[in-house]
């Protein structure tokens, strides 16, 4: 088990899978339903957010999950490219912990609940 992946657990987050390439990513999520990815951005050879396209684009109604990048990269090195993914947000590796997982999750929610409300009030 990577050092993230312990972090998180420790955390209580639930790991159920640690995929190594975009190949397996692409063939593991159906199967595995996670309700959050995390993508390393530098991926060896592959983007990180070439996957979370492929990954956005392949996304059904029963394989619902948020994607979030990380990256020991300067965040701000990344701004346009995370802006244009369909991540909900990046998280640097040096602060990847399960609270930081769970407030990216927690904007999300709440910016959906705002656009319900919105819609519920006309």
């Amino acid at each position: 088990m990577t050092a993230a992946a312990s972090i998180l657990e420790r955390t209580g987050i639930r790991i159920v899978g640690m995929i190594t390439d975009s190949a397996q990513a692409l063939r593991s999520v159906e199967c595995l339903q996670p309700d959050v990815i995390l993508i390393d951005i530098d991926l060896g050879r592959e983007s990180g957010f070439d996957l979370a396209g492929q990954l956005h684009q392949r996304a059904s109604a029963s394989t619902r999950f948020a994607m979030i990048m990380m990256s020991a990269r300067d965040v701000r090195d990344l701004s346009e490219m995370l802006a244009a993914s369909p991540a909900i947000g990046f998280i640097d590796k040096c602060s990847l912990s399960g609270q930081e997982v769970r407030a990216l999750l927690d904007d999300r929610l709440r910016a959906s609940r705002k656009v319900v409300t919105a819609r519920t009030r006309r």
